[in-house]
């Protein structure tokens, strides 16, 4: 089975830095979590195959193997920001050949970055063979 990832990555950003005090990952490893662990996105996409292969084998009762065949990662910062660390996230996915679909807002709204995801979700599910599954 054909799997595409689609990822807000927005979302992703402030789960895994901007949570503060409500941050899982900070709860498990310290406040100081990042200068003694990093995040490896490019175990994502294997990460995620493992485990939906596991759930299709239990609900069908037999063996069926999941491969991510794209990742899209969709995204926006202002347009001031030349370098943080949001911005070198996306450029290591973008090095990984993530499709990183990257906006840019003036102010403090983010917008548009859920809408895009959703139409590029349903382009792709218009293309004959292009997933099985989307997540």
């Amino acid at each position: 089975l054909k799997a595409m990832l689609f990822v807000d990555g927005t979302w992703l950003y402030y789960s895994l830095f901007e949570r503060g005090d409500r941050c899982a990952i900070r709860e498990l490893f310290g406040e100081d979590w990042q200068t003694t662990h990093c995040v490896d996105v490019s175990k994502l996409p294997a990460v995620i195959a493992d485990d939906l292969t596991a759930q299709i084998s239990e609900q069908l009762s037999s063996p069926r193997s999941v491969e991510v065949v794209r990742v899209l990662v969709f995204t926006s910062y202002r347009e001031d920001v030349v370098s943080s660390q949001r911005v070198a996230l996306f450029q290591q996915m973008q090095n990984l050949l993530f499709e990183v679909h990257l906006g840019s807002f003036q102010g403090m709204q983010e917008k548009c970055v859920d809408i895009a995801l959703a139409v590029e979700m349903l382009h792709y599910a218009t293309v004959p063979d292009a997933y099985d599954i989307g997540v």
